[in-house]
């Protein structure tokens, strides 16, 4: 039996998943898999070389979205997805890190992609670990007996 208590924050990670899911293929796997190698050089000034690796990237990418999609199917069953929410929060904060780490390190200006990319990885961040923070509280809450 569902905990009621969970219903308004498995709601939430939904929406946060649904998010992930559509930035991921908008914004990375898509592009990596299936930009030319011209329209790269025309929105970075140069193209990720070798490709294939891009590519491989692009792969891996959905894999992840494979795992937030289990992850959005076992909260709409009342489950917590704590293995997605860990590869998520790995994921994503990860990467928020390391593009915050080349831009301040990179003397060149930041690009528009990059400045987009942080914002939703921040986004996504912020609400994992509201998600985390909820519903490991109620996960450890014990039940009153009358």
């Amino acid at each position: 039996m569902q905990n009621a208590s969970l219903t308004p924050t498995l709601k939430l990670l939904r929406g946060v998943l649904v998010f992930k899911i559509g930035v991921t293929v908008l914004l990375w796997a898509g592009p990596l898999l299936l930009f030319p190698i011209s329209l790269f050089e025309t929105l970075m000034g140069e193209a990720p070389s070798p490709i294939s690796y891009a590519r491989l990237l692009g792969i891996a990418y959905l894999a992840l979205i494979v795992n937030y999609a289990g992850g959005f199917i076992q909260a709409r069953r009342g489950l917590i997805p704590w293995v997605t929410i860990w590869t998520g929060l790995v994921s994503n904060g990860g990467g928020l890190l390391m593009l915050t780490y080349l831009s301040l390190a990179d003397a060149q200006q930041t690009s528009p992609l990059s400045l987009v990319s942080m914002t939703a990885l921040a986004m996504i961040v912020a609400g994992l670990t509201v998600c985390t923070i909820r519903l490991s509280v109620a996960a450890t809450a014990v039940p009153v007996s009358a």
